[in-house]
């Protein structure tokens, strides 16, 4: 609401509430990083009839990663309201988190992010510590290097499920491989929306295995629309409520034209590009 139509009210009727969580965050995890729930719900399971499963190397890093996430999220949300000292705080603490989660989680051998119980590489535990800020200059360029290595095993098919997925092809263009992001988006096949596509689907599952699902018209796999909207279209919001916008759309080899268009509070932002 306050990103979209600079709601500041919603901002100001919940924060209090927003406020005793995180703190009951700190509280239930100790001092250190939330390391239960569910991670990252939905990964492909490589069956496409059976989903409803939790990765295989559990919930730790994901958990861990949306912890910090939370944390900048109070921070903007303190700092919108002239919260100036609680908005200080919060920053504090997840740069506190920060240096804990890479500490914890980073294996210096391996150059990529990990539990020590679970060796392999996950895309999900690596590709958010870059989207959050989490990864150091240097670690996000040694992940990046293992990202690219595991989609190229992959066919270009992502691993990730519900509360990663929309992260990756973002990930991918911001470090300069926007057209290896639009190849992720449009892989052919399973595990990928072409599946979807193909299996008849009209809108999106909740889980990469569409035959079957619990929910055929779900969101958290369609969030990918934030990279359409943002990289391809390129409507960058810059400020709260469409107040500054820089549109900027790139397409990618494959693709030739894009036509977008938004009703904001401020007016239609409507963007049009072709290839010529």
């Amino acid at each position: 609401l306050y990103w979209c139509y600079e709601d500041v009210d919603a901002l100001r009727e919940n924060y209090e509430g927003l406020k005793k969580y995180a703190y009951y965050l700190k509280k239930w995890a100790n001092g250190g990083l939330c390391k239960k729930g569910i991670g990252d719900w939905l990964p492909p399971t490589g069956d496409v009839m059976r989903a409803y499963a939790e990765p295989p190397e559990g919930p730790e890093v994901v958990e861990s990663a949306y912890h910090i996430r939370i944390l900048e999220r109070m921070a903007q949300i303190a700092a919108a309201l002239g919260k100036e000292e609680d908005a200080k705080e919060f920053a504090q603490e997840r740069q506190r988190l920060i240096d804990l989660f890479n500490h914890t989680y980073f294996d210096e051998e391996k150059g990529y992010y990990r539990k020590k119980e679970y060796p392999q590489f996950r895309q999900a535990g690596n590709v958010l510590p870059i989207a959050f800020g989490i990864a150091t200059e240097e670690m996000g360029k040694r992940v990046l290097e293992h990202l690219l290595q595991d989609l190229k095993r992959k066919d270009y098919h992502t691993d990730m499920g519900v509360f990663t997925s929309m992260y990756l092809p973002v990930v991918l263009t911001e470090r300069g491989y926007h057209q290896l992001a639009y190849r992720v988006v449009t892989a052919k096949g399973y595990p990928g929306l072409d599946y979807m596509r193909r299996q008849g689907a009209s809108t999106i599952s909740e889980s990469w295995e569409y035959d079957g699902c619990r929910s055929c018209c779900h969101y958290a796999l369609g969030a990918v629309e934030n990279w359409i909207i943002t990289y391809l279209a390129g409507v960058h919001q810059l400020k709260p409520g469409y107040e500054q916008v820089k549109i900027n759309p790139n397409l990618p080899d494959g693709m030739d034209y894009i036509h977008y268009a938004l009703e904001t509070v401020r007016g239609t932002i409507d963007v049009k590009c072709c290839r010529k």
